[in-house]
């Protein structure tokens, strides 16, 4: 059975209690950068099946970007490459088969602008990701990476800080024989500077 269900439930039930309290102010008209580190592990949806562990080791770069305001709220460009090292495939007595994938994504990020809450964030975005070798669902060393997330902005000891959950799906978007794709569930801590 999937864990996932009970990781959304918790980040998200993080996010509302986080976003009660009282913080400083979004970052939503800021430029910043951050370099952060996360776990990922992938899960059996739409077709995936190749169970995959590893990390997510990025830098992002985020600015206003006015042209991406939805209903009246401003919007950040958030530009994100990274680095995702991942290990899986073993069964019925086959060894372990680490892959290393870096990828290049782009996202819209929307900022939670209530004054008396802790700056929280939801963000969409598409990429592309390349691996160097082929995994039981991702058969091109090429794919497409859309991806949707969330995150809140904290200080730790004067640090700014967020955390955020992202979905990757990485798959060859119907460019190749096969189209599993693998689906990435993200948990990191990336810090400002």
């Amino acid at each position: 059975m999937s864990r996932l269900p009970s990781c959304l439930a918790i980040a998200a039930a993080s996010l509302a209690l986080t976003s009660s309290a009282s913080g400083q102010a979004t970052p939503q008209n800021d430029t910043f950068f951050t370099a952060g580190a996360g776990t990922v592990t992938t899960q059996k949806w739409l077709g995936s099946s190749d169970i995959r562990r590893g990390g997510q080791y990025f830098v992002t770069y985020s600015r206003p970007e006015p042209r991406f305001a939805f209903q009246n709220h401003p919007a950040q460009w958030v530009w994100h490459a990274y680095y995702l090292p991942t290990r899986g495939g073993a069964h019925f007595q086959a060894p372990f088969r680490t892959s290393h994938g870096y990828g290049l994504m782009a996202s819209a990020r929307y900022w939670n602008r209530a004054p008396q809450n802790l700056p929280t964030f939801i963000e969409a975005g598409w990429g592309v990701h390349l691996q160097d070798k082929w995994t039981d669902d991702v058969d091109l060393p090429l794919s497409s990476s859309p991806f949707i997330g969330m995150g809140v902005l904290v200080d730790i000891g004067g640090q700014e800080a967020i955390f955020a959950t992202r979905l990757i799906h990485i798959s060859n978007a119907g460019i190749g024989a096969r189209n599993r794709g693998l689906n990435a569930l993200v948990f990191s801590l990336e810090f400002k500077f």
